[in-house]
């Protein structure tokens, strides 16, 4: 825990589902780059250069990571971690290929690529029949 970043900046993004928590060392940098990230929204001249922001270092609602808070109410968006969870784990259920057919007018098919991305199948227009071809990818329900 020693070498946890200890600001954060919560970044909501009206028109997206996503929330991003940039970590900081210091409360300077967590302002400059909250600066920086307004003037990147609503100053044109600055929209053209992503360059200034560091992207690299974010957290996603998606990684599901808990993040505890230090203080209630911050009009700055700035906040001090006080603890990070892992992220959660969720339960997969994986299925066979040849187990496809049975679920796939009852459930949602997720698929799960070699490089680590997944889809669900019938949302994204993919067949029984183009997934039951695939190889190298492994099926799982999606339970949500």
């Amino acid at each position: 825990m020693n070498n946890m970043k200890e600001y954060a900046v919560v970044v909501y993004y009206t028109f997206d589902s996503e929330t991003c928590v940039y970590l900081f060392d210091t409360y300077e940098k967590a302002c400059n780059y909250l600066q920086k990230m307004w003037e990147y929204c609503f100053n044109s001249e600055i929209a053209n250069n992503e360059s200034e922001i560091d992207f690299d270092m974010t957290y996603h609602e998606e990684d599901y990571a808990q993040i505890k808070w230090n203080g209630n109410d911050n009009p700055m968006r700035i906040w001090q971690v006080t603890g990070v969870s892992e992220p959660m784990k969720i339960d997969t259920t994986y299925i066979k290929k040849e187990e496809l057919p049975k679920y796939w007018e009852k459930k949602s098919i997720c698929i799960e690529f070699p490089d680590g991305t997944d889809a669900l199948a019938q949302e994204n227009g993919y067949t029984l029949e183009q997934c039951l071809k695939m190889e190298d990818v492994k099926f799982f329900l999606d339970w949500n």
